[in-house]
């Protein structure tokens, strides 16, 4: 992405109050090279979520939802405590 575009991004996101969530299926887990584990690395903004999948599994369907905690702590004050 263009330098500062997730940045601005997530600055967006916070002021309305909202979930940053970035899908890293393709570039996670060192998928996106320059020695980063995840392809926002480096760009200047921290997800609440993010997804991964291809690479975890080494050829098995696997994927996973990687979460802050302190965003899970607000899902749970909720009553939210189980994700499908």
């Amino acid at each position: 992405p263009p330098e500062g575009s997730l940045s601005r991004l997530e600055e967006r996101v916070r002021e309305a109050d909202g979930l940053l969530i970035f899908d890293c299926v393709q570039t996670g887990c060192g998928r996106f090279g320059k020695g980063k584990w995840w392809g926002f690395e480096g760009h200047g903004a921290v997800p609440d979520m993010v997804t991964v999948g291809k690479p975890l599994g080494g050829g098995v369907a696997v994927s996973a939802l990687a979460v802050r905690a302190s965003t899970l702590d607000a899902f749970e004050a909720t009553g939210v405590v189980y994700f499908n």
